[in-house]
């Protein structure tokens, strides 16, 4: 461990770091929180008032899914609550604003680059392996992306990381390794309890490959045990099995090459992968093992990840740690032919390369980025977003209608309803939270685009605005307000975040019902 931690503090990793620390930490708040992030929040202030997080508090609900993600008493049920008592914890100590809401999330991910480096030195004993692997994921936008979000992605990924430490130290009989190996699994599934059941079942399926002794089995399947016996309330108390729908093929098949692009494109470029492949498909050291056993749980994650009744980019994006550990191999591997090859490799990583070729030539719309970023570069481009900020229209629509309303205003939108929520103290109805809706909203907030055509969602509410308040002779006044409103512009996803505002499309519209004085 003394060896492994003098490498980390060589002046190289330490820039890395610091590096890291801009881009994790560097203006949290410059950027109005969204849809999933704003949940979140809403539900950490509900912990700090009630203890526990009310996704009913008599006022407002906070739901993604019609209702369905609370019981019967009005406490939200839908997903685990470690995230939101984290959260919670950061907004009591830092405020009440954007920046304390991301820290928790922006810190375990800024821990998974060291968290990274430990791995790639104790798995592949190659100092300057490990190097390569902390700027590898100090290079991945993805990654940069999904910690700078209020949202558990960073935390899950960083139990992995920890996992992954752990299971090194239960198959060499170390003490405490049991510990720690079933603190990150419960950790990871109190995270995210899909993702975790996910890398589980992935991680379980490509243990053999690894060739561990006896001992070392039995000493896996123990902590494995504890931990499964560990993650039973949450089994029951949030209905994970009953959540499901039933199997759909055609599904299936979709999010599988959906998945596979997002996953070649931007967590695992396909050249590095194909290269390892090609490394290790013969070779029977531990390295060669360990090169295969992380490849086969990587694959496996994404089938049955696939397999479940959705899949996000954000899922796979937990995985960037760990691939980048493999990056390094490989540019370890390259470094040795060519130093110079290594550098453009490793460079290349910072651009959308990678994807454009041969993914997007293809025609693979999955594999693009909504910005590019300068010279076609993302890391530039978060790095210019960082330096001067995002005007989300979510938040400036909350602003404006702060400014502007009544204590007793009822607001109502077809999406960013828990947005609304974080910034203003009104009533608020969205398309998530489903029917029935206001007939007369004080206010409405009508986003230019769609997320689903489910019957009761955002669809439909906007359906129900533009019928009910959008028509002549409502009595609604269209107000004097306008912000270029692409879809999901703040997600973290490649395929919808801008680092800079659109020049040009539809504007987010808020309409105000007249009342008399």
């Amino acid at each position: 461990m003394t060896r492994e931690w003098r490498d980390l503090a060589r002046p190289s990793a330490v820039a890395a770091l610091l590096l890291g620390a801009f881009f994790c930490f560097g203006n949290l708040g410059g950027r109005g929180l969204w849809q999933d992030e704003a949940e979140t929040a809403v539900l950490a202030r509900r912990v700090l008032v009630y203890g526990m997080p009310r996704a009913d508090d008599g006022v407002n609900a906070v739901s993604a899914e019609l209702g369905r993600d609370r019981g019967a008493d009005g406490v939200w049920n839908w997903s685990p609550w470690l995230p939101l008592y984290l959260d919670a914890a950061a907004l009591r100590l830092f405020g009440d604003n954007e920046a304390a809401a991301r820290l928790p999330f922006a810190l375990a991910g800024w821990l998974c680059l060291p968290g990274a480096f430990l791995l790639s030195r104790r798995w592949f004993s190659s100092a300057r392996g490990a190097r390569l692997s902390l700027f590898a994921l100090v290079l991945s936008t993805p990654f940069l992306l999904a910690a700078r979000q209020a949202r558990g992605y960073a935390l899950a990924a960083l139990a992995l990381v920890v996992l992954l430490l752990a299971l090194d130290g239960l198959l060499r009989g170390r003490r405490r390794a049991a510990l720690i190996f079933a603190t990150a699994a419960l950790t990871l599934f109190y995270t995210n309890y899909l993702v975790a059941l996910g890398l589980f079942a992935a991680l379980a399926l490509s243990a053999p490959l690894l060739k561990p002794d006896r001992a070392g089995a039995r000493r896996l399947a123990r902590a494995a045990a504890v931990a499964l016996l560990g993650a039973v309330p949450g089994l029951v108390y949030f209905h994970v099995f009953g959540r499901a729908p039933s199997w759909n093929a055609a599904r299936f098949l979709s999010q599988l090459e959906t998945g596979a692009v997002l996953l070649a494109a931007f967590v695992l470029p396909w050249p590095f992968a194909l290269g390892l492949l090609a490394a290790d498909a013969r070779g029977d050291t531990s390295s060669a093992r360990r090169v295969r056993f992380l490849l086969a749980a990587i694959g496996l994650d994404l089938v049955i990840l696939a397999a479940a009744p959705w899949l996000f980019f954000r899922y796979l994006v937990v995985l960037a740690p760990v691939a980048a550990v493999l990056l390094g191999a490989a540019l370890d591997r390259l470094s040795r032919r060519s130093r110079a090859a290594a550098a453009v490799a490793l460079a290349l990583l910072a651009t959308d390369l990678y994807a454009r070729v041969p993914l997007g030539l293809l025609g693979l719309s999955a594999a693009r980025w909504a910005d590019p970023g300068p010279a076609h570069s993302p890391y530039l481009g978060l790095a210019g977003e960082i330096l001067r900020g995002y005007p989300s229209c979510d938040k400036a629509a909350a602003a404006y209608i702060s400014e502007r309303a009544r204590p007793d205003d009822v607001v109502m939108t077809n999406y960013g309803d828990t947005v609304l929520q974080f910034y203003t103290p009104l009533r608020v109805r969205g398309g998530e939270q489903g029917p029935p809706w206001p007939a007369d909203p004080d206010w409405a907030v009508l986003h230019p685009y769609e997320i689903s055509r489910d019957p009761g969602r955002d669809w439909s509410a906007l359906q129900f605005l533009r019928a009910r308040v959008a028509r002549p002779g409502s009595g609604d006044a269209l107000q004097p307000f306008i912000c270029r409103d692409p879809v999901l512009a703040d997600a973290p996803d490649p395929g919808t975040h801008l680092f800079r505002p659109p020049s040009g499309g539809s504007s987010l519209l808020i309409l105000r019902r007249a009342k008399p004085d």
